[in-house]
């Protein structure tokens, strides 16, 4: 393949630019790089780019343990990357998560690192190795650790060269591959070299298949190994070959009000379906949702949570103890397992600690902690059941393809009113309340796993994020503007307002912060009970907003804007829009005006709605007999818009932007 250069010389800049793929990837060697990768100073099919990634080739195979008797999987990868701007050195760091079992020698590791990385000085080009120092491993949680290499010297123009092997024991699936990044990738290469024995489902995520070069699946091809310790023993299989080429793949960048960007890119995923050695019964995995589900019950470790021990049973009977109407039973036992054991901050949907090295622990992963919660629950009479499902920054589940590997959460289903109705807990978050699910859940649909059968369930935001602002102000004879403030923060406000102040005292910088203007003698309510809504009652004086020309006073009629600026900037967008959860907000402002003074004129009310009525916005000027009222209301009803919806919500919030300029008009007499 020749590489394609175009040269473009900005005399004032004196920017060399490079056109069409840069590496050619028959003739890419490790510490090798061209003269084309050195000279790049932009990648001009996305010139914004931080970085790119020149080359990225993973070639996995399965090898034969003759200590274990079974396979494991070996992944040789070479990765090379150029910084292009100086925001772009935080890729200078590369970082992996590593798996190992708790209760087997069962584990992926990373061997056989070399790293280079390329300056330019005095003209020429200057390589440091990679050493051992600069290779750190650390400890995630009891089955994860992040290995990091940390590259030195990494500045504006850094070429990184990056070679090494995984293996991995477990084999339920391999590792996903991404073709597509946040950055662009020049050139990307994976193939899999898999035996009979293993048969895998793959699914291709991602909108970038047309910068496909190579594309081959379930290439048929044949393997001997030495199987036997005495290495005179043969074992012959044939394999599958699996090989996928992709050139100039543009990144993704994250955008406003978007959900994870590593959703979108383009990747493959591998997942066990099936295992056939000869001579044994066949194991079969995930070909449906009922299998899955049916793997889950069989292998999560779940049934101690599930038939409450006795331990459980008291402490469960304690927390409902004189508690009479169900909420407020359920309600005690959910803050009584927040009290008794916190999270550690790991997702997992499979427990490893039973109940007991839990409650002796005080401290799970989320399967722990909902996993007591729903056991309690069921000690007390209540139909609770696991729910699986994919956080926000783990991705959309893939609802064609089957698949365990896809879950890494679990939080409780617990049936209401004789199943009438039902409530979703998560009792990972201190201060968020039963009635709440934490954003990191609102991701799509999970799976709840009931006794005998398993369904989807929405995860949707359970309520909006509701404020409510009412002032009361009055202009005086010298044209000052004070009074006084009422704000009401409900359902999910109250508790992002809560987790933002930090403490009691903090919330009248919070409150400035959506006014713009400094609050005194505030009274707060409600601010340590998570199931209330919290109120403020507080003096405000506001007139540094107020503008005096001649006998002419404007008043800014919305003192608290909802948005100073239109936060979607971008003319065109590719993600879809993710607020979390709806919004809605109402602003009330009444303004007494003097008798030396009278209203000189009011804005026009307005209101406008988006498509389908997902979004709403209203103001309203009333005179009230020389005095001034302002109503304002908007909302968002839906939490999520496609990328074809955006350039109406958008245009929805232009006009939102610009009627926070509005201006009441008063003349001096």
């Amino acid at each position: 393949m020749n590489v394609r250069l175009s040269l473009v010389l900005t005399i004032c800049f004196s920017t060399t630019i490079l056109f069409g793929q840069i590496v050619n990837p028959k003739k890419v060697r490790f510490g090798k790089i061209s003269d084309a990768e050195l000279e790049l100073t932009e990648y001009a099919l996305q010139p914004d780019a931080e970085a790119v990634v020149l080359f990225d080739e993973g070639k996995a195979r399965m090898e034969y343990d003759i200590s274990t008797g079974g396979f494991e999987m070996v992944m040789e990868r070479h990765y090379r990357i150029k910084i292009l701007k100086a925001a772009g050195t935080s890729y200078g760091d590369y970082s992996l998560l590593l798996e190992h079992s708790t209760n087997t020698p069962s584990k992926e590791d990373v061997n056989s690192i070399k790293g280079v990385i390329f300056n330019m000085e005095n003209g020429k080009a200057v390589e440091t190795k990679l050493t051992k120092e600069s290779i750190f491993r650390e400890e995630i949680s009891d089955r994860l650790d992040r290995l990091t290499i940390s590259f030195p010297q990494v500045k504006e123009g850094s070429i990184i060269d990056l070679k090494y092997v995984f293996t991995s024991d477990f084999l339920y699936s391999l590792p996903t591959w991404y073709f597509q990044r946040q950055i662009p990738t020049d050139y990307s290469f994976f193939e899999a070299i898999i035996p009979e024995y293993y048969y895998y489902n793959l699914d291709m995520k991602g909108y970038a298949s047309g910068r496909l070069t190579e594309n081959v699946v379930g290439e048929i091809g044949n393997r001997s190994i030495t199987a036997g310790a005495s290495n005179n023993q043969q074992l012959s299989f044939s394999t599958r070959g699996y090989r996928w080429g992709a050139k100039e793949v543009l990144g993704i960048a994250n955008e406003v009000f978007a959900p994870p960007v590593r959703n979108y890119f383009f990747r493959v995923d591998f997942e066990l379906a099936s295992v056939n050695f000869p001579g044994q019964l066949g194991t079969h995995f995930s070909h449906t949702w009922e299998d899955v589900t049916e793997t889950y019950r069989l292998n999560a470790n779940i049934r101690p949570y599930l038939n409450p021990r006795q331990e459980v049973e008291v402490l469960a009977s304690d927390w409902a103890e004189g508690q009479t109407e169900t909420m407020a039973r359920l309600v005690s036992i959910f803050e009584g397992v927040k009290e008794r054991v916190s999270w550690n901050g790991s997702h997992r949907m499979m427990p490893v600690q039973s109940p007991t090295v839990l409650l002796k622990n005080s401290s799970g992963s989320s399967a722990e902690v909902n996993g007591l919660l729903m056991s309690a629950l069921r000690a007390e009479g209540f139909q609770a059941f696991p729910v699986l499902s994919s956080t926000r920054s783990n991705g959309y589940l893939s609802i064609t393809r089957p698949s365990l590997s896809q879950f890494n959460h679990f939080l409780v289903y617990v049936s209401l009113n004789e199943g009438q109705s039902y409530l979703l807990l998560d009792a990972t978050m201190a201060k968020l309340p039963a009635n709440l699910l934490p954003l990191a859940d609102i991701n799509d649909r999970g799976r709840v796993i009931m006794d005998e059968t398993s369904s989807w369930i929405n995860l949707t935001a359970p309520a909006s994020q509701k404020t409510a602002m009412q002032l009361k102000m009055s202009l005086d004879g010298d044209s000052q503007c004070s009074g006084s403030l009422k704000y009401k923060a409900s359902d999910y406000a109250a508790y992002f307002d809560r987790e933002s102040a930090e403490g009691e005292s903090a919330l009248s910088n919070l409150l400035s912060e959506k006014t713009g203007h400094t609050l005194d003698e505030l009274q707060v309510d409600g601010y340590d009970n998570p199931y209330s809504d919290l109120s403020i009652e507080a003096q405000l004086n506001v007139s540094e907003s107020v503008i005096v020309s001649d006998d002419l006073i404007y008043i800014p009629a919305l003192q608290t804007p909802i948005y100073t600026e239109n936060p979607l900037k971008a003319e065109e967008r590719v993600l879809p829009i993710d607020f979390a959860t709806p919004k809605e907000s109402v602003y009330v402002m009444q303004l007494e005006i003097p008798e030396n003074m009278q209203l000189e004129e009011l804005p026009e009310s307005v209101s406008f709605v988006l498509p389908d009525n997902k979004g709403k916005y209203s103001v309203r000027y009333i005179d009230l007999n020389g005095n001034v009222q302002v109503v304002e209301q908007f909302s968002i009803n839906e939490s999520f818009f496609s990328s074809e919806d955006y350039g109406a919500l958008r245009n929805f919030m232009d006009l939102v932007v610009e009627q926070q300029q509005s201006m009441l008009v008063v003349r001096k007499l």
